[in-house]
């Protein structure tokens, strides 16, 4: 595991790109391609290592509310600060690796940055990588957050606890289209009680309090992501909007570049053919559909492990690329496939900073919270294996189309 990039070489590369006139807010997937680009001439020419990760959350701090308008000079004398703290709130990676992105944009864009970054804290955030790696360190830490680090990396390196991995008898169903075909298919879900949130404590303070909740509605879920496949027939019925495939493919591939609203108008056009109730997760059941019974990081235990999940470091041939499809990995024991990884799922939610007053009956929490941002599940193709763990969360605008997003949908079976 390398140390963090040296800033002032990775500002050169991104004020040579941006010598090139690309436009920043209009041409993000283009940016990444320049990024790449010059990377790979600073590796030869300056030594600059920046890694596959380094590129990723160079782009996501492109997200950051207040970046569109200081590209576009309309700012406000807070720059870009802050957009450390909210790339490590809204995509859990680790902290510093998130400064390190704020004052690498603001130095960029020759803006001023509250941030200093403390040579202990690289340190420690090495020191972590290395001992999760199972590689050799000589540092040294002394300070508690750098014990908390050690520890953890003890964990990861500790091995699954065992776990159940055989498939519960599932009961798999498709409702007849008024059109014509069939719906997606959909698994009865068993009812029951389980621990929601951060067990472990290894996660987000959003995560947390860990609370109890009772699934006692009879609920259907989508045994896979709804697939290009599945909503190309809603597309087709209703000259909707044709997602963007990029090229991988569609037909088995999970749906993406959909927003909430595009999910919501998929779910009430199926119950208009179906004439049954179909609704997006609450967060709760979403999380107990992952869980599936168990209570470590995935269903299958506490490490990723190699080819279980499409993410980044899943050791999958899709890892990092694309979308795998639907039902390439294993399932959990309830017989739901990709609840981790391939593509973040919309659930019904709005944003809460953490779980003070959630609901305990799984029902969604819409109310109260921050409306402007939807709570997605699940993680994606890019994104770290962190971000795959049953309790992780993040929000978004319910707007917001990027080959990140998809869905998958409850039925309801209750009369």
């Amino acid at each position: 595991m390398s140390d963090l990039p040296d800033v002032e070489k990775t500002v050169n590369v991104l004020k040579s790109i941006l010598s090139e006139g690309v436009d920043l807010v209009s041409e993000r997937r283009r940016f990444q391609g320049f990024l790449q680009d010059y990377a790979g001439r600073a590796r030869v020419e300056q030594s600059l290592n920046l890694e596959r990760k380094h590129l990723n959350v160079l782009v996501l701090g492109m997200r950051y509310r207040r970046f569109d308008a200081v590209v576009k000079g309309r700012g406000d004398a807070a720059g870009l600060n802050g957009l450390g703290d909210w790339l490590a709130r809204q995509e859990g990676y680790d902290k510093v690796l998130c400064q390190w992105v704020e004052v690498v944009w603001s130095k960029s864009l020759g803006l001023a940055t509250d941030i200093e970054l403390d040579s202990e804290e690289v340190a420690g955030f090495r020191f972590f990588f290395a001992r999760l790696l199972g590689l050799a360190t000589d540092i040294e830490l002394d300070s508690e957050v750098h014990r908390g680090r050690e520890a953890e990396a003890r964990r990861q390196a500790s091995g699954p606890r065992k776990v159940s991995r055989s498939v519960q008898s599932v009961e798999v169903f498709r409702d007849r289209l008024r059109i014509g075909g069939e719906g997606p298919a959909m698994v009865v879900l068993p009812t029951g009680s389980f621990r929601m949130g951060d067990l472990d404590g290894s996660g987000h303070i959003s995560q947390r309090p860990v609370h109890t909740v009772t699934i006692s509605r009879r609920i259907a879920m989508g045994q896979y992501p709804v697939t290009f496949e599945d909503y190309d027939q809603f597309v087709a019925a209703t000259s909707g909007r044709r997602p963007n495939d990029r090229g991988w493919g569609r037909g088995r591939r999970p749906v993406m570049n959909v927003s909430q609203e595009d999910a919501k108008a998929y779910a009430a056009w199926l119950s208009e053919q179906t004439g049954k109730r179909y609704r997006l997760p609450s967060e709760s059941e979403w999380e107990y559909a992952a869980r599936a019974g168990t209570e470590t990081a995935y269903s299958w235990g506490n490490e990723i492990g190699v080819n279980r999940a499409n993410c980044d470091g899943g050791g999958s041939q899709w890892d990092n690329k694309q979308t795998s499809p639907a039902g390439s990995f294993e399932p959990n024991a309830f017989g739901l496939y990709d609840l981790h990884g391939n593509v973040d799922e919309w659930v019904e939610d709005c944003w809460h900073d953490n779980y003070e007053g959630a609901p305990s009956d799984g029902s969604a929490w819409t109310s109260g919270g921050d409306s402007s941002r939807a709570v997605v599940r699940g993680g994606c193709w890019l994104v770290y294996p962190v971000g795959l763990r049953s309790a992780f969360r993040v929000g978004f605008t319910p707007l917001c189309r990027d080959p990140y997003y998809g869905f998958r949908l409850v039925r309801d079976l209750n009369p």
